[in-house]
């Protein structure tokens, strides 16, 4: 190897293409030893005047650079890069202080204590006005989806889109058909009377998207063959997304856990394997936002309500239960855990104390206990078979006053 020469950092095409030894040059922009002596074209050349900004040399140092005037030129253009950057982290904090309220205070304001900052002392109130500001302000992670759309990734399909594609595909005729099946057929599942007129509750399912794709997604079975086929994939589809969509809210409406429900117990059916939902994760979905929701505050409290549920307490309770429910069969159906607890259990009975109470929510009661049985022998490895049967036996004895009943529609 020459004295003068070292190991270029990376080898030029032609050397690489024979797999020879690379040689650096002596000078930057010159050919390497190897391509020098065979007086051919080296890339090295190439890759200098790519990576390297030309500056003009100094006097008196025969086309030699000046070793100042580069460290000038670098430090120059780091400077200047590093000014682009802090500019554009400026720019995306101030939009996003600027979405969560805490942007910085209008013009008008002459005063030189920010509003913020007022206590309630100050201001005779006791909530603090800085948490007053930013009470209704957007979720961070709304906010962060809003910038990621800003910056230019493609948002997912918002509900109001959604819905109008609902509107393009279901006729208003055909929604209140399909509204009326939903009603007769499956009403008391998520607290309706099955005997109420469909005509004014059509226009609030409708202002729901998720729950009237859902209610039409189990009517339209009730239809002809035909519109059931071309109608449930499209409509499977928009539920899907209308599912996606709504991760990101919280809390959660009553119309979401309605859909919840229909979507689970839809799911369930025979014959929809092709469309079906994972009603695993979907109620355990359910009943996490329903522990932090307001609509479920007495039923899902560790501490039991001292007084009883009145009529709409009770109705949600229902709906609760029937979420349990449906998790627990397909937690038994799958092999999958629970997310529930006993206590979750045990606060399904919160329901028959009431003086709403019918025979349908009882039994509903009865079958959650049942399925809760069999989960919890099922996790159990190895099974104790003869524990199994006997604690079936003491739910056969507690509920056997249900097992002689005549359904009555609730």
């Amino acid at each position: 190897m020459p004295p003068d020469r070292g190991r270029a950092s990376r080898a030029c095409a032609s050397c690489r293409k024979q797999k020879t030894r690379c040689y650096e040059p002596g000078v930057p922009g010159k050919a390497c030893l190897r391509c020098e002596r065979l007086r051919q074209n080296c890339s090295l050349i190439d890759i200098e005047d790519n990576e390297t900004d030309p500056i003009a040399p100094s006097s008196g140092t025969d086309a030699r650079y000046d070793p100042a005037q580069v460290v000038s030129h670098v430090c120059q253009q780091f400077k200047t890069n590093t000014m682009v950057r802090l500019e554009r982290l400026e720019r995306t904090v101030a939009t996003l202080l600027d979405r969560l309220g805490e942007g910085p205070p209008s013009i008008g304001n002459d005063s030189n204590t920010p509003a913020s900052a007022l206590t309630s002392s100050e201001a005779g109130d006791p909530t603090p006005a800085a948490f007053k500001e930013t009470e209704s302000s957007a979720a961070p992670i709304m906010v962060i989806r809003d910038l990621a759309t800003d910056s230019g990734l493609k948002p997912s399909p918002d509900t109001k889109s959604l819905g109008s594609v609902l509107d393009d595909l279901i006729t208003p005729d055909l929604a209140l058909t399909l509204t009326s099946i939903f009603l007769e057929h499956y009403g008391d599942w998520i607290m309706w009377d099955p005997e109420s007129d469909p005509v004014p509750l059509l226009p609030r399912v409708r202002n729901a998207p998720l729950l009237f794709c859902a209610c039409c997604l189990i009517a339209v079975r009730y239809t002809s063959e035909e519109l059931a086929a071309s109608l449930a994939p499209k409509l499977y589809e928009c539920a899907r997304s209308l599912v996606s969509s709504s991760l990101l809210v919280a809390p959660q409406s009553l119309e979401f856990f309605q859909a919840a429900l229909i979507l689970c117990m839809w799911s369930t059916t025979v014959g929809q394997v092709p469309l079906s939902i994972d009603t695993w994760l979907l109620s355990g979905f359910a009943l996490q936002h329903s522990q932090s929701n307001p609509l479920f505050a007495e039923i899902t409290a560790q501490s039991p309500p001292s007084a009883r549920l009145d009529k709409r307490a009770a109705s949600l309770g229902c709906l609760w239960n029937h979420l349990c429910l449906a998790h627990l069969h397909y937690c038994i159906g799958t092999s999958r855990r629970s997310m529930l607890q006993s206590w979750h259990i045990e606060r399904t009975r919160l329901i028959l104390d009431s003086d709403h109470a019918t025979n349908f929510e009882t039994r509903m009661v009865a079958e959650i206990h049942l399925y809760w049985t069999l989960y919890r022998h099922l996790i159990e490895a190895p099974t104790d078979l003869l524990k199994s049967v006997a604690d079936l036996q003491t739910w056969r004895r507690e509920w056997e006053f249900l097992l002689g009943m005549r359904f009555f529609p609730a």
